[in-house]
């Protein structure tokens, strides 16, 4: 067994829609980029599952996450507030997210997510705000 092997990452899937749920499964199972897939149901019950308090108390049933899905439309705590959250604390803002929104016309757009993406100034080709 090659022991440089790559661990398959957890994905954790924060989305209140069932069917979206379901969407994003078979999406990751048709890439083939499936691993551990967990999901979260709001933003109260993400930011609860990467501090490991109430069900997610225990770190082996509920691994720190190599990669975060968020919708941002959800109950309790939206996806922006949680974002807010996760990328203010050292210990999680190193996590890569992508954000999940459902546009006018049903179809599902992303956006990838890190600190460092916030626009910091103009572009002098297209004056569209570039990313740091």
């Amino acid at each position: 067994m090659n022991q440089h092997a790559l661990k398959p990452i957890t994905i954790l899937v924060a989305e209140d829609d069932p069917d979206d749920r379901l969407l994003a499964r078979q999406a990751l199972e048709q890439s083939r980029l499936i691993g551990d897939l967990r999901f979260v149901e709001d933003g109260e019950e993400l930011i609860d599952y990467l501090h490991h308090r109430g069900n997610y108390s225990d770190p082996g049933t509920s691994p720190r996450p190599g990669l975060i899905l968020l919708d941002l439309n959800m109950p309790r705590k939206d996806g922006r507030e949680a974002l807010r959250e996760i990328k203010s604390d050292p210990r999680l803002r190193d996590i890569p997210v992508v954000v999940l929104t459902t546009s006018k016309a049903g179809r599902i757009s992303l956006e990838r997510t890190t600190w460092e993406s916030i626009p910091t100034s103009p572009s002098p080709r297209n004056s569209r705000p570039s990313c740091a």
